[in-house]
C-alpha cells in the first residue's frame, strides 16, 4: 500500500475543516446557550453533584489497587507523555493555588512564584510536545482503518484537530524563545479553538461508546434511590473504567479551551482544579493499561 504523500494529507485535512466548520460553529452556539443556564443549574444542583460524585469516586478507588510500585514511577517518569502529564498537574495545580491565595489577599510573593512556575511549566510543556503534531497527523491515517466507523470518523477528526492545535503551539513556543515573531494572542486562540474542537470529537466517541456498553449489557440504573443509583453508578465505573476515565478527563478538559474562548466565565481556581482532575485521569491511565480507551 502506497504512503500517503503530505500534499494528500494537507488536502484531507482542508476538506475535513471545511465540512465541520459549520457544525462547529453550530455546536459553539449552543455550548454559550448552555452556559448561560450552568449557574444556574450549578445552584439547585450542587449538593446532588458534589456528595454522589465524592461518594462514587470514593468506591472507585476503595476497590483499587492503589499500590503502586516504583518501578511504575520510574517508566512514568521516563515517558514524554508521562512527563508532559506530571508538569500539566503542577501547571494547574499552581493556578489553581495562586487563585486562591489572591482571593484572600495573602501573600502577593507566594502568588507572584506561583504564577512565574505556571508559565514556566507552560512553557515546558510545549518544548516537550515539539514536532508531536506530525506523530498525531500520522496517527489520524492510521485511524481511519477501525473497524467501527463512528469510532474511526471520530478519532480521525480528534486526532487532526488535535494535531493542528500542536502546530499552533509549536508556533506559540518558538514565539516565546523569541525565535519567530508573531501575535501570540492570536495563535493562543487559533489552538484554543482547534483543541475545543478535538475535544468535543472525543466526547462524542466517548458518549458513544458509554451507549454501546448501556445498549449491549442492558443497564438498568435505580434513579429513585440515589443511595442505591450513586453504588451502580460506581459499579460501573470501576467495571467500565477506561470509557468512564477517558470521559471525566474530556468532559473536565472541553471548559477550558471554552473558558479561554469566552464561550463560558469561569475563575482562573476553577479552571485549575479542572485541569488537576482531568490531568490524573490522564496520569492513571499511562499507569494503568487497563483505564485507557482503546483503540485510541
Amino acid at each position: 500500500m502506497q504512503e500517503p504523500t503530505l500534499e494528500v494529507v494537507t488536502n484531507l485535512t482542508t476538506k475535513f475543516l471545511s465540512k465541520i466548520r459549520v457544525h462547529i460553529h453550530l455546536l459553539l452556539i449552543a455550548v454559550k446557550n448552555f452556559s448561560m443556564r450552568w449557574n444556574s443549574i450549578l445552584r439547585h444542583w450542587k449538593f446532588f453533584i458534589i456528595s454522589n460524585f465524592k461518594r462514587i469516586l470514593e468506591d472507585f478507588f476503595s476497590t483499587q489497587d492503589m499500590n503502586i510500585p516504583m518501578d511504575e514511577v520510574i517508566k512514568l517518569n521516563n515517558l514524554t507523555a508521562g512527563r508532559d502529564k506530571l508538569a500539566r498537574l503542577l501547571q494547574y495545580a499552581s493556578r489553581a493555588v495562586w487563585y486562591f491565595l489572591q482571593k484572600r489577599n495573602l501573600n502577593q510573593k507566594s502568588m507572584d512564584k506561583l504564577k512565574n512556575l505556571e508559565y514556566h511549566l507552560s512553557t515546558f510543556r510545549k518544548l516537550l510536545r515539539l514536532g508531536r503534531s506530525l506523530d498525531v497527523l500520522y496517527g489520524a491515517l492510521n485511524s481511519l482503518h477501525y473497524s467501527d466507523r463512528i469510532v474511526s470518523a471520530t478519532s480521525s477528526m480528534s486526532k487532526v484537530a488535535h494535531a493542528l492545535y500542536l502546530l499552533c503551539d509549536h508556533i506559540i513556543w518558538f514565539s516565546r524563545v523569541g525565535l519567530m515573531d508573531v501575535r501570540s494572542d492570536q495563535w493562543l486562540e487559533t489552538a484554543n479553538r482547534y483543541w475545543l474542537y478535538s475535544i468535543v470529537m472525543s466526547l462524542v466517541r466517548d458518549l458513544y461508546e458509554l451507549q454501546k456498553i448501556l445498549k449491549s449489557q442492558q443497564y438498568k440504573f435505580n434513579t429513585k434511590n440515589l443511595s442505591l443509583f450513586s453504588r451502580e453508578l460506581s459499579r460501573f465505573a470501576v467495571g467500565h473504567k477506561d470509557v468512564v476515565l477517558d470521559s471525566l478527563k474530556n468532559l473536565c478538559d472541553v471548559f477550558i479551551p471554552l473558558a479561554a474562548l469566552g464561550y463560558v466565565k469561569l475563575s482562573p481556581g476553577t479552571v485549575g482544579v479542572l485541569g488537576v482532575i482531568s490531568s490524573a485521569a490522564g496520569l492513571y491511565a499511562l499507569i494503568d493499561p487497563f483505564a485507557k480507551l482503546a483503540p485510541s
